[in-house]
């Protein structure tokens, strides 16, 4: 379905409920405004067809062991991520030990400061190869999310396309 609103009107109109896509955001990711259009009305996107394909992932879940053991894969795994970009020269992971969550925050660090400009070129040169990570503004660095279901074999592409991606930009 759809809704057609007047610019008139929505400049009168304000959200209800707010997601990520309907804020404008400074340098550092802090929000200043609303999307001047349609977007400040999405929280996010629901589709109720796509119901009993959620009831087939819940269930492929349940077969990967309980919550307890899915979140210790999770940590093994981001430890192991953590572990390997430690290894690479002009990276520098935020925290000083492994994470306790699925979450890897990193720097292209050359010359022992953070390069924004790195992080996006980065990021974009891993799109191509069908690696999807994303960059935060602030602090400025790359994040990468390890699942449940990733492979180490997975974390060691991403690792290999990295230190690849060093080596032609440095």
């Amino acid at each position: 379905g759809g809704l057609y609103v007047s610019e008139a009107a929505r400049a009168e109109l304000h959200p209800t409920y707010i997601g990520w896509r309907g804020v404008q955001v400074d340098d550092h990711g802090q929000p200043t405004d609303w999307e001047p259009d349609g977007r400040r009305f999405e929280i996010a996107t629901s589709d109720g067809t796509h119901c009993p394909s959620l009831r087939a992932a819940m269930d492929f879940q349940d077969r990967w062991g309980a919550a307890q053991q899915r979140y210790f894969r999770i940590t093994h795994l981001s430890s192991y991520l953590w572990g390997r970009l430690n290894g690479l020269r002009n990276i520098t992971c935020l925290l000083k030990r492994p994470p306790e969550s699925g979450l890897v925050s990193f720097q292209i660090t050359p010359n022992g400061n953070p390069s924004p400009t790195l992080h996006n070129q980065l990021v974009e040169v891993l799109e191509r190869q069908q690696i999807y990570l994303r960059t935060l503004r602030s602090p400025s660095c790359v994040r990468a999310c390890t699942h449940y279901f990733t492979l180490e074999s997975e974390l060691d592409q991403l690792v290999e396309a990295i230190d690849a991606f060093l080596a032609q930009a440095l």
